[in-house]
Parts: structure tokens; C-alpha cells; sequence
């Protein structure tokens, strides 16, 4: 009976020294585990904050063209601009002009220069801006024997023109008026020719795309011309007599959902969705 009590004992002991071995093995892949997690987490991090730059860097970039050479050194310069202070605490970091480059079609490949883009005969047919990071090290802290001491990431992103109507439907029928400047927010302008030019006695050159009458003129502004235009196609547009400056400002108050003298039905013609309510939000002489 002792010498199976020395056995078991002595059996007991090993089997201990076997837990305590496997145990250590497994606590040190867990932390290894742990540490790779970490690890590329920080990975996934720093590429998405590489990605926001690049993404901000382009669109700032293409904001720029404007279809001559002047304008590709301008999209150089912002999208330079804004890599340097995109979430850097505004201190500027290297990034070179040689990282914005440029193409006519979105697969153009490779992209040219900022010195080849630059011509005349070239810039006006610029389209795409693409802006590439420099390769940026992230240290590794604990998966050193998996990843290495440190890996470099990086980040493109490509902004374009947005792809040109080539219909409009539901426009609004008032007249073209040369001003010979922009028209700028917060002006009062006049969308109908004086009487001293109209076109014939009482004709103000107001568009009759709706119809004929001042009822037409009143439902079109309200809720747009049930109708298509393609840009470059030629259209025949009567333009209707008579001032109408009624059914202008009624159709046009619809849509900053004042109803008090439209003769229109809301629920037909409701207001523009992203506009503040005035009580005379618009005028016409």
C-alpha cells in the first residue's frame, strides 16, 4: 500500500509540472494574441485618419480646377493646404506637390504631373485630381516578432467633377435677364423687361413655357413646368403680354409657404422643404 501511495504521489507531481508548462505557453500566446490586436487595431487607425486626409485633400484639390493652368496650381496649393493642416494640431508636415497628381478620365493611367497638366491645351480638359500620402511608420508594440519593430502605411484618395446634367425637368418659367454682373443673395432684381423694351406693346418677355395666362404663370412658379429641357437643344418659347406681377409674386410666395393671396392648394403646391417661413418672401413691380 505505500509503495502505490509513493507512486500516485510521485505521478501527481508530474502531472503538475505538465499543467504549469502548458499554462505558461498559453498565457504567452493569449498576450501575444492581445498584443497583435492591439497592434493592428492602431493599423486600422492610423490608415482610417490617412484616408480622412487624403479624402479632405482631394476634394480640396478639385475645388481648384477651373479648366486653365492657373487653376492646376491652385488645386496643387489647396490640396497641399490641406494635408498639412488636417488634424495635425495645424502644424504643417511634409507632404510634397509631387503627391497631386491629375487626369482627364478617372482610368487614366498613370496621372500627369502638376507641370504636365499645366498647359493650356491640356488644363481644360482636366477632370480628376488624385492626392497619395507619404509612407507614414507606425511602431509595433507588441507583435514585434509577427510584424516586425514597424510598418508603413499609406492613403490615396481621387475627387472629379461631378458627372454634367444633360436634362432638366421642372424648371420655372420667368424670363432671362442679362444683368451684366452675377446675381448675389440679398438683391432685389427685376425678371421681367421694362416696358421701354418689351419685345411688343405689353409683352415683358415673361416665358409662357406653363401657358398663356396668368393662372399658368402662378402654378408654374409653384410647383415648376411639367417639362424637359436638354442643354444645346433648341426650343420655341412664347412669352406671354401683360405685366403679371401678381402671379409672380403669388407663385413664387408658395414656395416659402405663404398661401394668404396664392389662390393655390397647398397640398398640391406644398413649400420648398429647406426654406425659412416670411411673410413676404417675394416681390415684383
Amino acid at each position: 500500500m505505500k509503495n502505490r501511495s509513493n507512486k500516485q504521489t510521485g505521478s501527481r507531481k508530474r502531472e503538475r509540472g505538465s499543467i504549469l508548462a502548458t499554462s505558461a505557453i498559453g498565457m504567452l500566446s493569449i498576450l501575444l494574441a492581445v498584443g497583435l490586436g492591439i497592434d493592428i487595431s492602431r493599423f486600422y487607425l492610423t490608415k482610417a485618419e490617412l484616408q480622412n486626409a487624403a479624402d479632405a485633400a482631394a476634394l480640396a484639390g478639385v475645388s481648384g480646377l477651373d479648366t486653365s493652368p492657373n487653376g492646376i496650381h491652385k488645386a496643387v496649393d489647396r490640396a497641399v493646404a490641406s494635408m498639412n493642416k488636417y488634424d495635425f494640431r495645424n502644424t504643417n508636415v511634409n507632404f510634397p506637390r509631387a503627391n497631386v497628381v491629375f487626369a482627364k478620365n478617372l482610368n487614366d493611367d498613370p496621372y500627369m504631373s502638376e507641370a504636365s497638366a499645366a498647359v493650356a491645351i491640356t488644363a481644360k480638359d482636366i477632370r480628376f485630381v488624385k492626392v497619395t500620402t507619404d509612407p507614414s511608420a507606425v511602431t509595433v508594440s507588441f507583435a514585434v516578432s509577427v510584424l516586425g519593430t514597424s510598418k508603413n502605411l499609406t492613403a490615396s484618395a481621387t475627387a472629379g467633377f461631378s458627372v454634367p446634367l444633360n436634362k432638366f425637368c421642372n424648371f420655372l418659367p420667368v424670363s432671362v435677364i442679362d444683368y451684366g454682373t452675377p446675381i448675389t443673395p440679398f438683391n432685389t432684381y427685376t425678371f421681367r423687361a421694362s416696358s421701354g423694351t418689351s419685345v411688343t406693346p405689353g409683352n415683358y418677355q415673361i416665358l409662357a413655357v406653363a401657358g398663356s395666362g396668368g393662372k399658368d404663370v402662378r402654378i408654374g412658379l409653384g410647383s415648376g413646368v411639367d417639362l424637359c429641357a436638354s442643354p444645346g437643344a433648341e426650343y420655341a418659347v412664347d412669352t406671354k403680354t401683360g405685366v403679371t406681377a401678381g402671379a409672380v409674386r403669388q407663385g413664387l410666395n408658395t414656395r416659402f409657404d405663404d398661401y394668404q393671396t396664392s389662390q393655390v392648394d397647398p397640398a398640391s403646391m406644398p413649400p420648398d422643404t429647406m426654406c425659412r417661413r416670411r411673410s413676404r418672401a417675394a416681390s415684383a413691380s
